[in-house]
C-alpha cells in the first residue's frame, strides 16, 4: 500500500506550520503589549447632563444659532404667504430653507402644505 504524496507533504509541513503559528502568536502578544491603551476622557454612561462639558456647551450654542435661522425662515415664509398678494415663490423658498436647516421641522412642512393647497397643487401638498 502506497502513501499518497499529499500525506507525505503534510507530514513534513506540519511541524513547520506549527512553528510559524507559534511565532506569529508570540509576535501578536508582543505587539499587544507595545500598544498604548486608548482611554476616554469621560465615560458617556456616567456623564452628568446637569454639568455640561465644553462639547455640550458648543453643541448647545450651534443649536441655538440654527434654531434662530429656522425661526427667521419660518417667519419670513409666513409673511410671504400672508402678504397681499401672496408671494408664493418667496414663501416656498423660505420654507425649503427652514427644512434644509432642520429636516424635522414640522412647521415648515405645514407651511409648504398650506402653500401648495392655496395654489391647488394637491400632489405636492
Amino acid at each position: 500500500m502506497s502513501v499518497p504524496k499529499y500525506a507525505l507533504r503534510l507530514a513534513v509541513a506540519a511541524p513547520a506550520l506549527a512553528l510559524i503559528f507559534a511565532a506569529g502568536g508570540a509576535l501578536q502578544a508582543q505587539q499587544d503589549k507595545s500598544r498604548i491603551p486608548v482611554t476616554r476622557q469621560e465615560n458617556p454612561l456616567t456623564h452628568d447632563p446637569r454639568r455640561p462639558d465644553a462639547y455640550d456647551l458648543e453643541l448647545e450654542q450651534q443649536n441655538a444659532v440654527q434654531g434662530k435661522e429656522v425661526e427667521r425662515a419660518l417667519r419670513e415664509g409666513n409673511e410671504a404667504t400672508d402678504a397681499t398678494p401672496p408671494r408664493y415663490d418667496d414663501a416656498e423658498k423660505f420654507y425649503q430653507e427652514a427644512l434644509k436647516l432642520n429636516p424635522k421641522e414640522a412647521r415648515a412642512y405645514l407651511g409648504l402644505g398650506r402653500l401648495y393647497a392655496a395654489q391647488n397643487r394637491a400632489d405636492d401638498a
